[in-house]
């Protein structure tokens, strides 16, 4: 199951027996492995994240600009695919857009086809579409979503409140001289999206 801690700030709460990678563009350009790029997810991650190809061992060509680059010079969402991919003994800060989701749901599949969950921490809620998997659960709340409506009505205000939105929200409208009653009103319709 892929399992999400949000806030990095948690990690330490819920991460017991493995390595938190906190930079995971860094690490990956320190432990990068020739062999990685052989292997067809990664040469896939790096064709649809990043559109281009492996030429040899370290070097990726753009299909878009028609120049060679290093596999340094990656996107972030890729390095952590393929660091989450290739060396499962880590949990990883998810440095990624909802266009590695799809990617990141088939690697949990791989996670569970061995038995095991794949915990990553997450500074963002990402809207993960299900195609791979059937369930996510939030650690930080205990909570398993099923579906995107799940994760937009079971985790959308938990997030913004453990994130200090709704405080936010209510200095700002106390500092315009917003009435009480708009100020809840505004904060109920919030709480249902």
């Amino acid at each position: 199951m892929l399992k999400i801690i949000m806030g990095s700030e948690y990690a330490d709460k819920y991460i017991k027996d493995k390595k938190f990678i906190e930079f995971p563009s860094k690490s990956f350009n320190t432990f990068k492995k020739r062999e990685w790029f052989s292997d067809e997810f990664v040469r896939e991650v790096i064709k649809e994240i990043d559109k281009a190809y492996v030429e040899s061992d370290f070097a990726v060509h753009s299909i878009e600009y028609d120049l060679g680059y290093s596999v340094n010079d990656l996107a972030g969402g890729s390095k952590f695919l393929i660091l989450a991919y290739c060396l499962r003994e880590n949990v990883y800060l998810a440095t990624m857009g909802d266009n590695c989701t799809d990617f990141l749901e088939r690697i949990s599949l791989d996670y569970e086809r061995e038995g095991k969950d794949l915990l990553i921490v997450s500074n963002y809620l990402h809207l993960f579409q299900f195609n791979y998997i059937h369930s996510i659960e939030y650690v930080n709340w205990d909570i398993t979503c099923h579906s995107l409506d799940d994760i937009q009505h079971k985790i959308n205000h938990r997030w913004l409140e453990q994130e200090g939105y709704f405080e936010r929200r209510r200095k700002h409208y106390e500092e315009d001289d917003v009435s009480e009653e708009e100020l809840t009103a505004m904060e109920e319709l919030l709480s249902k999206n």
